[in-house]
């Protein structure tokens, strides 16, 4: 394989994503890469060129569909330099034998990385346990007012990258139970990583803190509600940096009103959060602006080449996705679905 493609509305895709380690894969690899950005990019603005043989999308590629490979005959692979691909790929683009790669696996470990840091906020209270805050003092009266992880259940909805990668730096903090909540689970895999296959109603009434991350679909938007959430624990967290459309937020608004629960937000349904937002006079939440996956963006690129290198000689790739997985991906208009 030699020529790549990338294809995308994304203009400032080289400040994101190209590094000198691109620089070096291109020459190891003997890649040449054609840059083709456009807005609003569509199928129909891309060359004819028969030397394509893969072809990089990010945020902003049109939906790969047949139609494609009349421009572009002989490709065989295309890598999405972001994590969903459902944006970007169709079903009739794996009938023609094309093969999809996301960067999804490196995006994971900067999520899982995020879900750990509020997994051990949330353990240790730090916002009510007697921390610093800007022109207040210590209050020494709740020092010891934290939990403890080796006591702590874990929940996660969800089981795929993300989960993988978090479950593996869990496993060092000897947690005191980690539950999985997924149809795609199995429960041996699950072992390996000292954790249990969970019904999802259970996973809310035993979780301390459950972390959602599943992708959104038809089937998970909005599948923690009223009822979930009444079912939590006293003092039980939802920490959410996968996608907004997967907590009815209405309902969420309610129970932390209460201040019954605690939850940790990286993804909202309208993005800025605007101003007159009541997630804002919440004390019992933590937000952060959309960026759990944001470092290590520089990695996705050189991870893609790698694939395709790795897949144009035969070996195993690390993150390809076949027509079934693509079903349970985020699909991006139910990600901010309200």
């Amino acid at each position: 394989m030699k020529k790549i493609l990338i294809a995308t509305a994304l203009t400032g895709f080289n400040d994101e994503f190209w590094s000198p380690v691109v620089e070096k894969k291109l020459l190891e690899y003997g890649f040449e890469i054609e840059h083709f950005f456009k807005q609003g990019l569509t199928l129909a603005d891309l060359p004819v060129d028969p030397d394509v043989e893969a072809v990089v999308t990010s945020w902003g590629s049109p939906c790969f569909t047949a139609e494609v490979f009349e421009k572009l005959p002989n490709l065989k692979f295309l890598g999405h330099c972001a994590g969903s691909v459902a944006a970007v790929a169709s079903s009739e683009f794996y009938a023609k034998g094309g093969r999809i790669f996301s960067a999804n696996y490196v995006m994971a470990t900067a999520v899982a990385e995020w879900d750990l840091l509020m997994t051990l906020l949330h353990s240790r209270n730090l916002f009510g346990s007697g921390s610093v805050k800007s022109g207040e003092l210590m209050d020494w009266e709740q020092k010891f007012n934290m939990g403890n992880l080796r006591e702590s259940v874990i929940g996660c909805w969800g089981f795929g990258d993300i989960t993988r990668h978090f479950l593996r730096m869990l496993k060092p903090l000897n947690i005191g139970k980690i539950l999985v909540a997924s149809k795609h689970a199995d429960a041996a895999e699950l072992a390996e990583y000292g954790a249990e296959k969970v019904a999802f109603a259970d996973l809310f009434k035993e979780s301390d803190m459950i972390h959602c991350l599943v992708g959104v679909t038809p089937d998970t938007w909005h599948g923690i509600g009223a009822k979930e959430l009444a079912a939590l624990k006293d003092g039980a967290a939802i920490i959410n940096g996968g996608r907004a459309g997967l907590i009815d937020e209405e309902a969420l608004c309610r129970e932390l009103a209460a201040r019954r629960l605690y939850a940790y937000l990286d993804v909202f349904y309208e993005e800025p959060l605007p101003a007159a937002s009541p997630l804002y006079t919440m004390p019992n939440l933590v937000m952060t602006p959309h960026n759990a996956g944001y470092p290590g963006r520089k990695e996705f690129l050189p991870f893609l080449l790698d694939e395709f290198n790795r897949a144009a000689k035969g070996e195993k790739c690390l993150c390809e996705i076949s027509a079934d997985r693509l079903r349970t991906m985020t699909v991006e208009q139910l990600g901010k679905k309200k």
